[in-house]
């Protein structure tokens, strides 16, 4: 339930991780949910050809998953190009963490001169920040920042986009995050 050559759990695993956390809820809990897209991926397979594209996805899921552990929060490959990491911070750090993340992906140095954002690979994501009651609400999250992510691709990409779930009111509201 890893994706080969990491140890980066697979989406099946995220998907009985994220089962197990809503089975442990005995209270509302904030958690923050964040999927990472490599922006262009397609045009780096095209151009530099699948093994460079192997090999930038290596480095972006070993430095999620160290920034994940430093963190102690939980990373997966969502699958493709798109990574999930699930934290337990509110929600101004989760938004400091998505700084970081783009930072540090971009310190890579990964070339992609066929990028429309830069010459080096970067990456967006999508944040979802809510108090959570039990798994459906978990499940919800997700689909928000998958939701919060295609809203950074259409801003420009290599950024970050924040909504936050409030299940009180069954409401959800988009907050722009820089």
């Amino acid at each position: 339930m890893h994706w080969c050559p990491t140890s980066l759990p697979n989406r099946r695993a995220f998907n009985n991780k994220l089962t197990q956390i809503g089975q442990q809820l005995s209270k509302p809990k904030s958690l923050s949910v964040m999927m990472i897209d490599l922006d262009f991926f397609k045009k780096l397979n095209d151009y530099y050809g699948h093994l460079q594209g192997d090999e930038a996805l290596i480095k972006v899921a070993a430095l999620l998953d160290e920034i994940a552990e430093k963190y102690n929060a939980f990373a997966a490959r969502w699958g493709g190009e798109e990574f999930v990491i699930v934290s337990q911070h509110a929600a101004k750090f989760s938004e400091h963490v998505c700084e970081e993340i783009l930072e540090e992906v971009r310190h890579l140095n990964i070339r992609h001169e066929h990028s429309e954002v830069a010459d080096i690979v970067t990456v967006s994501i999508g944040m979802c920040h809510a108090k959570i009651s039990n798994s459906e609400q978990l499940k919800i999250c997700c689909e928000l920042a998958d939701q919060a992510l295609y809203t950074a691709k259409q801003n420009g990409r290599n950024d970050f986009f924040s909504k936050s779930g409030n299940f009180d009111e069954d409401v959800c509201f988009p907050l722009k995050c820089q």
